[in-house]
């Protein structure tokens, strides 16, 4: 890892924007040999409504989304390393068959190309942030019989993993100031017809310890 610890927050933030502006430049560049349509954070309903969504979403397309993390080594002074995922779904088009959708055709990238393309993009990747290098992990299809009917779509999760540490200090642990003596409670009741505010008070005293 390289630099000092940052608001962890702020960091999976600036990863994920750092993987969407990377893959984009890579698109706007030219340098893929095609341009992608679409790179953004992956939706909340991509799960539950994938074939509406693709569907509606003009291919190729690249989405990124972070995996939480989990705690790989815990220190004396109350630091963690954690190994945090990051996964990056592509998603490729081609109304001719399935075959097309996956190796290309007819000027349209497939959907193993985005794979291959992403993992060159990203693999090794620390945007000068600090956190470990991106190590690639797993590479899996995502399956689903309605995109396919409805889009002609072959859509592949890949994979990607980078390390950080989170201190006491850079979690932005929030202390709560003490409450003081809970001597009185003041209540009040707005009745019907209701005007926002108080019709009626009361301030209830509380026994307290000698």
């Amino acid at each position: 890892m390289s630099g000092s610890a940052a608001d962890p927050a702020i960091l999976v933030a600036s990863i994920e924007t750092a993987i969407i502006d990377r893959i984009k430049a890579a698109s706007a560049a030219k340098v893929l040999g095609y341009s992608l349509r679409q790179v953004e954070t992956l939706p909340t309903s991509f799960d539950t409504e994938l074939a509406k969504f693709i569907a509606a979403t003009q291919l190729p397309a690249a989405w990124v989304a972070w995996g939480g993390w989990k705690v790989t080594q815990e220190s004396g002074d109350g630091s963690f390393t954690v190994e945090a995922p990051f996964s990056v779904v592509v998603a490729a088009g081609n109304l001719r068959n399935e075959r097309a959708q996956r190796h290309g055709a007819a000027g349209q990238v497939g959907s193993y190309q985005l794979v291959m393309d992403v993992t060159g993009l990203l693999l090794g990747q620390t945007f000068g942030l600090p956190i470990a290098a991106l190590k690639l992990g797993a590479c899996t299809p995502l399956f689903s019989g309605a995109a396919q009917d409805d889009r002609k779509a072959s859509l592949f999760m890949v994979g990607f993993s980078t390390r950080f540490e989170i201190t006491p200090e850079t979690a932005a642990l929030i202390e709560t100031p003490g409450l003081g003596d809970f001597a009185t409670f003041n209540v009040g009741w707005d009745v019907p017809p209701h005007s926002g505010q108080a019709d009626l008070t009361d301030t209830l005293h509380l026994p307290q310890d000698n």
